[in-house]
């Protein structure tokens, strides 16, 4: 008997790596797929009841920002475990969504008669947008090369 790692049912060392291998393959994507259809539930059924039911500012305010921060800790984790070479705008765009989502909250009064939360808001949100398209732009280059040499 030779000192390999087998599974029973697996001819060699190889077919046993790759049983492992797809086995948390198919566990890391079933753990996807419950996060998201979680999400599409929880904003289908929000959106029904303001609909349908009642349209409640202050109910839908709260579920917006619930939306943002999952939105927010979400990304949060891909960046904390990626290598992904474009990952500190991330971290820039997610700081500026919180940043976002505060001014939006916690809204006061204009300062001097002209710059109040809102308008804050709006303008983190230009500059937060940019980023945004530049890591998309990134992303798209990175996993276009990754595939090339893949494909090599």
């Amino acid at each position: 008997m030779n000192d390999h790692f087998t599974l029973q049912g697996c001819g060699n060392d190889i077919e046993a790596r790759l049983l492992i291998y797809s086995s948390s393959y198919w566990i890391f994507s079933l753990t996807r797929i419950m996060v998201v259809a979680s999400l599409i539930a929880f904003v289908t059924i929000h959106i029904l009841y303001l609909k349908c039911y009642q349209f409640d500012y202050d109910l839908n305010m709260k579920a917006s920002a619930k939306m943002g921060v999952a939105k927010v800790l979400i990304w949060g984790v891909w960046v904390g475990i990626s290598n992904h070479p474009s990952k500190w705008k991330i971290w820039v765009v997610k700081i500026g969504e919180g940043l976002i989502i505060l001014f939006q909250i916690y809204d006061f009064p204009p300062y001097k008669g002209f710059l109040d939360a809102h308008a804050i808001s709006h303008a983190i949100v230009v500059h937060v947008s940019y980023i945004w398209w530049s890591f998309i732009h990134d992303d798209s280059e990175y996993r276009t090369k990754t595939l090339m040499k893949k494909a090599k």
